[in-house]
């Protein structure tokens, strides 16, 4: 495992969505509810107004491979921005 791989993107000002590996502590307060362990990847949120809350994990990456191609997508989708495509809001 890349335990190194970390990306992250902006969604608006104050939020931003990353693909990464997550601690132990992470996983313990804002995973484990739903996920059986903490190796992998996942996908997090981090709200700036909302600091004290930490991130929020939405979902947890099949593969390195999977999030390789999610970062793949997100390029696209910034790309194509500026180019009256649909956009996530």
């Amino acid at each position: 495992m890349d335990d190194d791989f970390f990306v992250s993107t902006q969604i608006d000002e104050h939020r931003s969505i990353c693909i990464s590996s997550i601690s132990k502590t992470t996983f313990e307060e804002a995973a484990s509810e739903y996920f059986p362990n903490d190796r992998g990847y996942f996908i997090c949120e981090h709200d700036d107004r909302l600091p004290a809350s930490g991130i929020s994990v939405l979902a947890k990456v099949a593969s390195l491979e999977a999030a390789y191609r999610l970062v793949d997508l997100w390029g696209s989708l910034k790309l194509n921005a500026g180019n009256g495509l649909p956009t996530p809001s």
